[in-house]
């Protein structure tokens, strides 16, 4: 009767798909274009991300930006859109030179509508259910990243 019980449970988990081995996937991408240079790390189980992690560093020289008064009011436009949103952390720091915004992405909490309304994700990528690894990593490679 136990041989039965586990034989039964065993289908029952490969049926379900409870047996189906998690494949953790891991990407870092890098790009420096006109100064600003990024680097994406991309985390995912099988072909699902499940969070980014997105370091930029954007030159002040870049803006013409010289004052005190006008580093921290750059820092706070770019951090605005940013702050209220479910799933989505960041942070930042500023040296004499450069801002450095640190994005993190949970997208397992965010609402696509709110990427949508972020440019972080375009209309025509609506219709999934997921945000693929594989897509987001050749996406990122066309627009100029090396990713490892």
């Amino acid at each position: 009767m136990k041989r039965l019980v586990c034989l039964l449970m065993i289908g029952m988990f490969m049926i379900c798909g409870c047996a189906q081995k998690v494949e953790e996937k891991k990407a870092v991408c890098r790009i420096t274009n006109e100064g600003i240079s990024d680097e994406m790390t991309i985390e995912a189980q099988n072909d699902t991300v499940m969070t980014s992690k997105s370091v930029m560093k954007l030159p002040f020289s870049l803006y013409g930006l010289t004052t005190d008064d006008e580093k921290a009011q750059f820092a706070e436009q770019m951090m605005a859109e940013f702050t209220e949103v479910d799933g989505i952390k960041i942070t930042s720091e500023s040296t004499n030179d450069e801002f450095i915004l640190t994005l993190e992405v949970d997208y397992s909490v965010v609402a696509f509508e709110s990427l949508l309304q972020l440019g972080m994700m375009s209309e025509s990528d609506m219709d999934v259910e997921i945000i693929s690894f594989e897509k987001t990593v050749e996406g990122l490679k066309t627009s100029g990243y090396t990713c490892e």
